[in-house]
């Protein structure tokens, strides 16, 4: 969702000479050539206009499947498959630098072959929803609307290609890592519960994510 407004920003502001580098799943080349077909009149129009001196280019894309690292002057990057089903091209992210190596799960449900991709990073950023809330939504889902109602069926849906809290904690501490951000948070504003639920499992420290906030390694 994000990408549009970084990739047209970007050029209207002026922010480079050369498009950033755009890497992605299988499918990212054709969703970035549709963005242009459906933004062609605005390019147009500032081409012909205020763009005269940086017309607009289109960024190079690099699809990966898994198995691929990125390779800069100062970081790696190594993409590897989480489980987001029915999302087939789901993937996490792990960086790494000389200070240190961030691993991120982006949206997946609990899977062990996470905690080995990311294992040993200095920081862990993980989606996360309330367990027992999801628990309680279901059972008065069931109970006003039936299983076969469309309500039951999507918050169902929803909590399998998430991870819950009560299965986190087995993950947290399975990747070494010593620090847990949590992200992607469903559940009640207050998080407490959800912290607790990890903490059975998991003795690296825990913080729930909050927009803008930013951590060192």
């Amino acid at each position: 969702m994000g990408l549009p407004d970084l990739l047209w920003t970007g050029w209207i502001m002026g922010w480079w000479t050369t498009p950033p580098r755009v890497f992605g799943p299988p499918g990212t080349t054709e969703m970035l050539a549709r963005l242009e077909q459906a933004f062609g009149y605005d390019i147009a129009v500032r081409n012909s206009m205020d763009r005269l001196p940086q017309p607009w280019q289109s960024p190079t894309v690099s699809e990966f499947e898994g198995g691929m690292q990125v390779e800069a002057d100062d970081f790696r990057a190594v993409p590897f498959r989480v489980d987001h089903s029915p999302v087939d091209q789901a993937f996490g992210l792990r960086v790494e630098t000389e200070k240190g190596s961030v691993a991120f799960s982006g949206d997946t449900s609990a899977i062990e072959a996470l905690a080995e991709a990311a294992n040993g990073v200095d920081l862990l950023v993980h989606e996360v929803y309330n367990s027992k809330w999801a628990r309680d939504r279901l059972a008065s889902l069931r109970e006003h609307f039936g299983e076969a109602s469309l309500q039951f069926r999507a918050s169902q849906g929803i909590f399998r290609y998430h991870t819950g809290s009560e299965e986190l904690g087995p993950i947290a501490r399975l990747s070494d890592s010593p620090r847990l951000i949590l992200n992607h948070v469903l559940g009640p504003p207050d998080a407490s519960a959800i912290a607790q639920d990890i903490a059975r499992d998991y003795d690296g420290t825990i913080t729930v994510g909050e927009d803008l906030q930013s951590f060192t390694v």
